[in-house]
C-alpha cells in the first residue's frame, strides 16, 4: 500500500513533522502547492500534515475540494498548532469539516510552535501515534503513555522509549 504525505506549512514546523514522518514510514512527500488531483490516483493512504491558525486547519479547503477523490482512501490528518492537544478547542478543528469527512478522517493534533519558546514542544516523538497507526499497531495505549510522559517531564525519556519499544 502506497502512502503520500502532503503538507502545508507556513513557518516550517509542519514541514519538519512531515519530513520526520516521511523518514519513519515508507512514503512519498509533497508540498500541497505541488499536488494535483491526479496525485491521489497512485496512493492508498494519504496523510495530510497541516498547520492550524486561529482554529482553522490550513489544508481544510483543499481536503474538502478534493474529497470525492479522497473518500475511497485511508485519509489521516495531522493538525499542527500551538493550542495544547488536551484543550477542547484542539478537537473542535476537525468538527469544522462536514460530517461525512470528519467521520472518515483519522485525526491527530500535535504541538506546533508559534514563537521560539514553543520550539521545545516540536519533537519527533509527537508523531508516534501516527507512526503506530501506519505500522498497523494498536494505538489506543499511546495517548495515555504520552500523557504520563508529559506530566513526568523530560527525565522519563529513557523509560518512555523502553516502554514504547515493547508496544
Amino acid at each position: 500500500m502506497k502512502t503520500a504525505i502532503i503538507y502545508r506549512s507556513l513557518r516550517g514546523t509542519t514541514k519538519q513533522y512531515a519530513e520526520w514522518l516521511h523518514e519513519a514510514i515508507d512514503s512519498d512527500i509533497f508540498n500541497i502547492s505541488h499536488v494535483s488531483p491526479d496525485t491521489f490516483k497512485s496512493y492508498d493512504n494519504i496523510i495530510f500534515c497541516s498547520c492550524v491558525y486561529m482554529g482553522t486547519i490550513a489544508a481544510a479547503g483543499f481536503i474538502k475540494k478534493n474529497w470525492t477523490l479522497l473518500q475511497e482512501k485511508d485519509v489521516i490528518l495531522v493538525a499542527v498548532g500551538s493550542v495544547p492537544t488536551e484543550k477542547v478547542t484542539a478537537k473542535e478543528d476537525l468538527g469544522k469539516f462536514p460530517v461525512e469527512i470528519s467521520g472518515a478522517i483519522k485525526y491527530w493534533k500535535i504541538p506546533g510552535a508559534f514563537s521560539g519558546k514553543d520550539k521545545q514542544d516540536v519533537r519527533q516523538e509527537n508523531l508516534q501515534p501516527v507512526i503506530a497507526h501506519m505500522n498497523g499497531l494498536s494505538s489506543h495505549k499511546l495517548p495515555r503513555l504520552e500523557a504520563v510522559k508529559h506530566q513526568a517531564g523530560p527525565g522519563v525519556n529513557v523509560a518512555y522509549r523502553i516502554v514504547r519499544s515493547l508496544i
